[in-house]
């Protein structure tokens, strides 16, 4: 049980910002057997807050006001920090983007030697797809390709 972690409550509605969690009341009694350590919960609260109203999954978004779907979403990570890029559109354009924020990311072993901001346009991914398919899927050597990379991935299946 934790009491605190808003700054006000009218009629039963949470309403004002956040408190940090150092200012959050803990129950010295627990009330229910805990779903996970307190260690774990620490550890995920900063991850949950920064990622607040971001989807997890692909596809496109239901929102009713959303313009636009990224046809990449969620599978497009940056080479250089590994954290998963998003899309941007820019004078009819569409572009995935990593851009990490000084505020949340200073701190990591990647940061200082990471552009300030990286654009990638969407045509490129879609020619590299495209040739993908055309090579590893459907050209006529695909069978060898495809062989020789699963003999390299799992050496010891005997995949023939």
């Amino acid at each position: 049980m934790v009491w605190n972690r808003r700054r006000n409550i009218r009629k039963g509605r949470r309403v004002g910002k956040v408190n940090p969690p150092s200012e959050w009341v803990w129950s010295s009694i627990p009330r229910h057997e805990p779903l996970v350590t307190r260690e774990l919960f620490d550890a995920a609260s900063p991850v949950a807050r920064h990622r607040q109203g971001s989807r997890t999954t692909a596809g496109p978004n239901t929102h009713p006001q959303t313009k636009r779907s990224y046809r990449y979403r969620s599978y497009v990570s940056c080479d250089q920090c590994d954290r998963r890029m998003f899309g941007k559109s820019r004078r009819a354009r569409v572009y995935y983007a990593c851009q990490p924020d000084p505020a949340q990311h200073a701190g990591r072993d990647w940061y200082p030697s990471h552009a300030k901001s990286i654009w990638l346009a969407e045509s490129i991914l879609d020619d590299a797809v495209a040739e993908f398919f055309a090579t590893r899927l459907f050209g006529p050597h695909r069978r060898a390709l495809l062989q020789g990379d699963a003999q390299s991935r799992f050496p010891s299946s005997g995949v023939a």
